[in-house]
């Protein structure tokens, strides 16, 4: 299957593909590119400002990251962080595999 990359779309060539994609109107005014250039990045921004906005709370309930020798951890290193103390701070957490739902087995505390 072939695409043809514009600036902003991405149009499908291929007619006879079984996948489907949306297609959109080319924008010709470079005007128009702009606007829509900047509201795509204003979206981008917001969502990364969440991000890192949620990945800051992660780090406040996190053993480790409060002292004040250590540096902000990385987004990585604080999911890893996270998923190994999840694992060893609630090993008596069982995981439904029916629906989906996890049941501790004692009460648990959230930060």
């Amino acid at each position: 299957m072939k695409f043809k990359f514009s600036l902003l779309v991405k149009v499908k060539l291929c007619d006879s593909c079984s996948l489907d994609y949306i297609r959109r109107k080319m924008f010709d005014e470079p005007s128009e590119q702009s606007v829509l250039r900047m509201s795509i990045n204003s979206r981008e921004r917001k969502r990364m400002h969440d991000l890192n906005d949620a990945l800051d709370e992660l780090r406040q309930c996190l053993p480790y990251s409060q002292s004040a020798s250590s540096r902000k951890m990385s987004k990585i290193n604080t999911l890893l962080l996270a998923s190994n103390w999840y694992a060893v701070t609630f090993p008596s957490l069982k995981f439904d595999e029916h629906d989906g739902s996890v049941t501790p087995s004692a009460k648990l505390s959230y930060c």
